[in-house]
C-alpha cells in the first residue's frame, strides 16, 4: 500500500467507523447492543449496516472490541470508548 486510500481499504477504516458511529447512536438512544438477549450486536448491526456483509461487520466489531475501541459494561451494554 502506498497511498493513505490503499491502507485505510485494508484496514476497513470506513467500515470501521460506520460500526462506532452505530454502536455510538444505540448507546445514547439508551437502546445500547448486548451481549445477550433481543438486542444482540451481531443481529442489530447487521441489521442497521445492510450496504456492509454480516461477516465483514462481525469481524469488525471483534476487531474494535479487542484493540480497546469498544468496551463491553456489565449491565449495560456496548459504548465507544477510544476514537479511530
Amino acid at each position: 500500500p502506498t497511498t493513505p486510500e490503499h491502507f485505510d481499504k485494508i484496514n476497513n477504516v470506513g467500515l470501521k467507523r460506520d460500526v462506532m458511529e452505530q454502536v455510538d447512536v444505540a448507546w445514547y438512544s439508551k437502546n445500547p447492543l448486548r451481549e445477550r438477549g433481543a438486542r444482540r450486536w451481531e443481529t442489530a448491526l447487521a441489521a442497521t449496516l445492510p450496504q456492509h456483509k454480516k461477516g465483514a461487520v462481525v469481524k469488525a466489531f471483534k476487531d474494535l472490541v479487542g484493540s480497546g475501541n469498544i468496551v463491553h459494561e456489565e449491565r449495560k451494554g456496548y459504548k465507544t470508548e477510544i476514537a479511530l
